[in-house]
C-alpha cells in the first residue's frame, strides 16, 4: 500500500513539474494600462464641442480663412462619422449664439453674413455665458458617456467684459475640468499659455499660433484631432498631445513679438468691420 502511495506521489510531482516547465515559456498577459492595473480608456459615444470664436476687429483681415477652415472643420467631422453636437458662439463686445447643440450632419455653413470681424473682446462675456449655459443641460451635465470639448480661438486679450471677471470664469472652467471636460486655447499675438493658464485652463492645451490665414485655417484641423483626442483620452485626464501638430505655432518671443492690432472700440469698428 506503501508503495502505490509513493507512485502516485512522484506521478503527481512529476506532471506537476512537468506542468509547470510547459507553462515556464508562456509570458504573463501585460497588465492593462493606467493607474493600479485599470484600463483608463474613456468610452465616450458622443461629444459636445462649444466653439468660442473670436470676431472683433483684429480678426478682420483672417476673415475668409475663419470662414473656411470653420466650415473644413464641419466637412471633417462628417467625413470621421464622429457623433458630435457644435454649439458655436461668436464674439466681440457681444455674444452671438449661431449654432446650438446641433448634430454635426445638420450645422449649416458659416458665411459671411454670420462672421462680421468689428468691435472690441469680451472674451470673459463669451466664455462665463456660454460655458454655464451648456453645463446646465440635463444630458450634458447627466451624460456620462458625454466628453464636452470647449475650444477657445482668439487673437488677442479680453478688453471688455462687462458681466464676468476673471477670477469667476478661472472657478468655472476648474470646476468643469475636475468633471472631465476638455478646453482648448488657441491665442495669436499673446501669450497664450499665460492666458490660458490665468483663465484655469490645462496648459497642455494651450498653443500661440501664427497671425497668418494659412495658420487660422490649421487651427480647425487642430480641432478636430483635438476632439478625437479628448474622446479618447485616458480616466486620469492627460491626452497625447499629437494634436498640436496641427497647429503652425508661433515661436517668436513674447519680448520681440509683433503687438497686436489695437482692439478699443469705435475706430477699429468704422475702419474694419463695416461691410
Amino acid at each position: 500500500m506503501k508503495t502505490v502511495k509513493h507512485f502516485l506521489l512522484a506521478l503527481g510531482l512529476g506532471m506537476g513539474l512537468c506542468g509547470a516547465s510547459a507553462f515556464a515559456d508562456v509570458a504573463p498577459a501585460p497588465a492593462p494600462e493606467g493607474n493600479d492595473g485599470k484600463v483608463e480608456k474613456i468610452t465616450a459615444s458622443r461629444a459636445e464641442v462649444l466653439m468660442v470664436l473670436d470676431k472683433s476687429g483684429s480678426m478682420y483681415d483672417m476673415t475668409n480663412d475663419t470662414i473656411g477652415g470653420f466650415n473644413s472643420m464641419i466637412q471633417k467631422y462628417r467625413d470621421m462619422k464622429l457623433p458630435v453636437r457644435v454649439t458655436t458662439v461668436l464674439f466681440n463686445d457681444k455674444s452671438k449664439v449661431l449654432h446650438d447643440r446641433q448634430d454635426i450632419n445638420t450645422v449649416r455653413e458659416l458665411t459671411g453674413d454670420d462672421y462680421t470681424a468689428s468691435g472690441t473682446t469680451a472674451l470673459l462675456d463669451a466664455l462665463g455665458q456660454s460655458i454655464t449655459r451648456l453645463s446646465e443641460v440635463p444630458d450634458v451635465k447627466e451624460g456620462k458617456d458625454t466628453q464636452v470639448v470647449v475650444v477657445i480661438i482668439t487673437d488677442g486679450q479680453e478688453n471688455s467684459s462687462k458681466e464676468y471677471k476673471k477670477s469667476t470664469v478661472k472657478n468655472i472652467i476648474e470646476d468643469m475640468q475636475k468633471k472631465g471636460w476638455k478646453f482648448m486655447f488657441l491665442g495669436a499675438n499673446i501669450d497664450a499659455v499665460s492666458e490660458a493658464g490665468s483663465l484655469g485652463i490645462d496648459t497642455n492645451n494651450a498653443v500661440k499660433y501664427r497671425n497668418t490665414g494659412s495658420a487660422v485655417r490649421s487651427n480647425y484641423d487642430a480641432v478636430v484631432n483635438f476632439t478625437v483626442e479628448a474622446m479618447e483620452a485616458p480616466a486620469s485626464g492627460s491626452m497625447k498631445g499629437s494634436w498640436k501638430d496641427s497647429v503652425e505655432k508661433d515661436d517668436t518671443p513674447e519680448s520681440t513679438a509683433p503687438e497686436s492690432a489695437p482692439k478699443t472700440g469705435a475706430p477699429e469698428k468704422s475702419l474694419r468691420g463695416v461691410k
